[in-house]
């Protein structure tokens, strides 16, 4: 039964507004209507109800109504509303997916519930509390409105089922659920610990030999041990789930570098949201800073945190960068070749995406060098993470699609690196390195695990992603 297209209690609301014995009655009647989403009367319209009658005064007490500022009237949770069978709605992101809501919901935070909270936060409605013994996916809601009360079964979002007009959510595992199934910390074991965290898998612990002869600043080579399992991203951070954390937080997006047709300049219209080329939402998020990839892991340990609590570092939460050396350890995944498929530059498109014979076609004022591979990948700018084979570890991309901001703070070769796979953190640290390659790099040298570069960490361009790591 859908309780909201119900003429249950709207009659007597209908009929009070219309035929109440004196005014103050028939706007309360026409109020509470309006506020549960009734079809509109011709006792509302007269009275032109926009509010309702009944809000919690300071302190949380109950009676008439305070004034309220055109700011903190309800209002649509993005500003998008529409009239449908004479029901006042809207539409709203709720728990990532867009929902058409009625104006109860949106009022939520007015009219104070009796015994269990369900607020909006910042386009989500988050379930706050389920009463004991509830089933799952499904919370009693009681909302009075002065004398009158009244209870609504409400779907919540989180759980699965279909939910206030939104498609019925996948299940999957979360939470400390998520934690537990890794508590043998198998390598290869596949997790993600929250609907918008990243997707992670288990990595081996090991030792390599890390760095190469070919350039000054990979050497010296040298030995390094991990010791302990760790996990690492499936894929580069994506834009749908970058955008959970702007939605979480608010955060700016700084304009960023991108290729203009000449060279790679700032450009204000350029942003994470519009890196200058479309993208889908399982593309790497890109334009995004050292400094914002720090913010997204800080915000992203706080909302696993609050599922459960978990094992965090002294930094306060199990999820960070990874260091260079243990992106390099991961990338590698056992091989001791130029590359993690094998020496042979020429087979570069199967593998990864780089600068190909589709990229110089697409891309303005591109020339081809004589390390330009003539192979075509098919994609000119960044592709779906996942689009080109995985290494041995499970892991994608770890060659090419968006460069990947790593811990480390910038050292000019390898003299005195750490051994344990620990992060560098002397050197010159507003530089931060980078590995991986991009879309937009026409040499397969710069594919291999080896190669490292730097960036300003406040420095973003639409080149540069990221991915994170786990501890446990």
């Amino acid at each position: 039964m859908n309780l909201w297209r119900s003429d249950f209690p709207c009659d007597g609301f209908r009929r009070t507004c219309d035929e109440g014995e004196n005014p103050a009655r028939r706007r309360t009647g026409c109020e509470v209507g309006h506020a549960i989403g009734c079809p509109a009367t011709t006792g509302e319209k007269a009275l032109g109800v926009v509010q309702p009658a009944v809000r919690p005064r300071s302190g949380g007490a109950w009676g008439p109504p305070e004034p309220v500022s055109d700011a903190a009237r309800p209002r649509p949770i993005n500003g998008s509303s529409r009239v449908e069978d004479g029901r006042s709605q809207s539409k709203a992101t709720i728990d990532g997916r867009s929902c058409t809501i009625p104006w109860l919901l949106q009022i939520s935070s007015v009219l104070r519930p009796n015994g269990y909270t369900f607020t909006f936060d910042r386009m989500r409605v988050r379930n706050a509390q389920v009463p004991s013994g509830a089933a799952r996916g499904s919370t009693t809601m009681k909302f009075r409105v002065r004398r009158i009360s009244f209870v609504y079964s409400i779907l919540c979002v989180t759980a699965g089922g279909l939910s206030l007009g939104c498609p019925t959510a996948a299940k999957e595992t979360r939470g400390a659920d998520a934690v537990a199934s890794t508590a043998a910390k198998t390598p290869g074991t596949k997790f993600r610990e929250c609907r918008d965290c990243p997707e992670m898998i288990v990595i081996p612990p090991g030792s390599f030999t890390m760095g190469s002869q070919q350039y000054n600043n990979e050497k010296p080579q040298h030995d390094v041990a991990i010791s302990q399992v760790f996990a690492v991203g499936v894929y580069h951070v994506t834009r749908d789930e970058y955008a959970a954390f702007v939605r979480g937080t608010d955060r700016l997006a700084a304009d960023c570098y991108a290729w203009d047709g000449h060279q790679v300049a700032k450009d204000a219209a350029i942003s994470w949201r519009n890196p200058g080329f479309q993208q889908t939402h399982r593309d790497p998020v890109v334009c995004v800073s050292w400094d914002d990839a720090k913010a997204y892991i800080e915000w992203l340990n706080v909302h696993v945190l609050s599922l459960q609590k978990l094992p965090g570092t002294p930094g306060g939460g199990p999820y960070r960068l990874l260091t260079e050396a243990e992106w390099e350890y991961a990338a590698r995944a056992g091989t001791k070749t130029n590359y993690f498929w094998g020496d042979d530059a020429n087979t570069v498109c199967r593998h990864a995406n780089s600068l190909d014979v589709t990229g110089r076609s697409k891309i303005p004022g591109l020339t081809a060098t004589k390390e330009t591979v003539s192979c075509e990948d098919g994609y000119a700018f960044t592709s779906p993470v996942g689009a080109f084979p995985p290494n041995d570890f499970g892991l994608y991309d770890m060659a090419g699609d968006a460069w990947q901001w790593t811990e480390d703070c910038w050292h000019d070769d390898f003299t005195g690196a750490p051994t344990d796979g620990s992060s560098w953190m002397t050197g010159d640290c507003n530089l931060r390195v980078l590995k991986g390659a991009s879309w937009g790099n026409d040499s397969p040298r710069l594919l291999r695990p080896a190669y490292r570069t730097k960036y300003p960490k406040g420095f973003s361009d639409n080149y540069a992603g990221f991915r994170v790591a786990r501890i446990f």
